[in-house]
């Protein structure tokens, strides 16, 4: 009877772990996604021998040109930080439950699985977060630096 009070808790907890799991290979995606364009564009950039002489020849331009680049580089930076972030707590140690189980070790396996999926779902929300927040920083990076890239050629354009 206790049991079956119990289950929709273990089914919460699993329901709420799962998502999180989805949550965040999505981040890893974005990630990736995110620090390939930026090495596309940095290569664009850095390739283009006829910008790089025109930005060099005003020293406004220049400035601005140099702090984008610095700015994309630092979005580089909080991307590659965010992909190779701690590793996530997946739960209960299979083998370690296994064992228990072969030792005859009594226990209520729901309530042991359930607790480490819980205590691994903790873990793993300040994880996701500590993502979340340099992928905020790399977007707001790139985009900072792409404008004032953008901002650098106009000038020159102006002038």
């Amino acid at each position: 009877m206790k049991d079956s009070k119990f289950k929709p808790i273990i089914d919460e907890i699993k329901r709420q772990y799962d998502l999180q799991m989805r949550i965040d290979n999505s981040h890893d995606t974005k990630i990736g996604i995110m620090l390939g364009f930026i090495l596309i564009v940095l290569a664009q950039i850095t390739l283009s021998e006829a910008f790089l002489n025109e930005v060099t020849k005003n020293q406004i331009s220049l400035i601005i040109f140099t702090v984008g680049l610095l700015s994309i580089l630092y979005a580089t930076y909080y991307g590659i930080r965010a992909y190779f972030i701690e590793k996530y707590n997946i739960g209960p140690k299979i083998f370690d439950l296994v064992e228990q189980y072969r030792k005859g070790e009594k226990r209520d396996y729901n309530k042991v699985i359930s607790r480490k999926i819980y205590d691994a779902f903790v873990e793993n929300t300040s994880i996701s977060q500590n993502k979340t927040n340099r992928i905020k920083k790399m977007f707001v990076s790139f985009f900072i630096g792409f404008v004032l890239i953008t901002v650098s050629k106009i000038i020159l354009i102006v002038i």
